[in-house]
């Protein structure tokens, strides 16, 4: 009862953490009037729910290229990228796997459709390592991949958050010499006009 702002907000539902969560709390603190809208989608259907009006800006994880030029992009955390294995997997008891050794296994990933520019970043790595992974299957969900690989489908790459999603059954380990980080990274649009969102893009950026 008389709350007579609107915030309307998409994440992706399984990177989100106790940071997103007390940015939320902070921004309701200063703004008790706002009603905050959460919708959980893809990254590819965050941009495209932006650009519609549909919602006011996106948590949309890694960032994205050509997003056009009304866009604005605002980094407000970096985490580390961890590597997922079948618990049972011979490299599992690893305190960390260079990638290039990995070129022999299958992959199960987040889909191109899902996470366009998180799997760009991907490509770029293994091609750095000198090889093309073998992917046998994709999912648009976090979950979904975890999953997978824990029936031991594949291997697979993914934000240190969802370790949180999955407590048997998966290993995550880090990349030995490598520290490959996943931005995350919030997109609104430069006209919108709600000064709601005015005001807690610059709490993201002051954060």
């Amino acid at each position: 009862a008389g709350e007579g702002e609107r915030l309307r907000l998409a994440i992706i539902g399984a990177l989100l953490d106790e940071a997103l969560v007390r940015l939320l709390q902070k921004f309701r603190a200063s703004h008790p009037q706002c009603q905050i809208h959460i919708a959980d989608l893809p990254a590819g259907a965050q941009l495209d729910a932006l650009k519609s009006g549909a919602v006011d800006g996106a948590f949309i994880g890694a960032p994205v290229k050509h997003a056009g030029r009304e866009v604005v992009s605002v980094t407000w955390k970096r985490e580390r990228l961890l590597l997922a294995l079948p618990e049972r997997h011979p490299l599992a008891a690893a305190k960390a796997v260079p990638l290039a050794r990995l070129q022999p296994e299958s992959w199960v990933m987040i889909s191109r459709t899902a996470a366009p520019a998180f799997r760009r970043q991907f490509d770029a790595l293994c091609a750095d390592a000198g090889f093309a992974p073998r992917i046998v299957q994709e999912s648009d969900r976090v979950a979904a991949v975890l999953t997978m690989v824990a029936a031991e489908q594949g291997i697979s790459l993914l934000p240190e958050a969802v370790s949180r999603l999955i407590r048997a059954g998966v290993a995550l380990r880090p990349l030995r010499g490598e520290k490959p980080m996943l931005e995350h990274t919030f997109i609104y649009r430069a006209r919108n006009a709600n000064p709601a969102l005015g005001d807690f893009a610059r709490l993201l950026q002051g954060n």
